[in-house]
């Protein structure tokens, strides 16, 4: 019974100790201004308002957007085309990521994942970007969240 209740305190106190280190950080931007971008050839930014970040040290950093989006036109299929980008570089798990909304000119909810790791130390520009997939649609974006989860950093004004 000892050993029991010294394994369950170890265990808790391991808890304690570790609880802060593991702790992670999570801003929060969001937007319900319309977007719209008719252009497939161009990449439109997700957000009127630039994204900018500061971080305390080297690290990983998430992104979970989360929109409604859907497709005006008649041109094939209504894919949109999402990328996100911290400082111009392409964030994982793909280059680029395509959203099929059910049906044209109606909105339906897109929710996409990005991290990447090695972000050094200082500012940083975090951009969620979206295209058309076929040329003669628009692709159309509105209430649009932003989470970003890192160890530690701040928004920077």
């Amino acid at each position: 019974m000892k050993r029991i209740v010294l394994l369950l305190s170890a265990a808790c106190l391991m808890m304690v100790l570790t609880a802060g280190v593991a702790s992670a950080k999570t801003l929060f931007i969001s937007e319900t201004a319309e977007v719209s971008n008719p252009d497939a050839t161009v990449w439109a930014d997700a957000f009127n308002a630039t994204v900018k970040l500061t971080t305390n040290n080297n690290q990983c950093i998430e992104l979970r957007f989360s929109t409604e989006a859907k497709t005006n036109g008649s041109a094939l299929q209504p894919h949109i085309a999402f990328q996100a980008l911290i400082d111009g570089v392409l964030a994982n798990p793909a280059a680029t990521i395509f959203f099929e909304p059910s049906e044209f000119g109606y909105f339906d909810i897109a929710n996409f994942s990005w991290y990447l790791c090695g972000l050094k130390i200082g500012r940083h520009t975090v951009q969620i970007q979206f295209s058309p997939d076929v040329a003669g649609n628009e692709a159309v974006l509105r209430s649009g969240s932003l989470m970003i989860e890192m160890k530690s950093g701040r928004f920077v004004f």
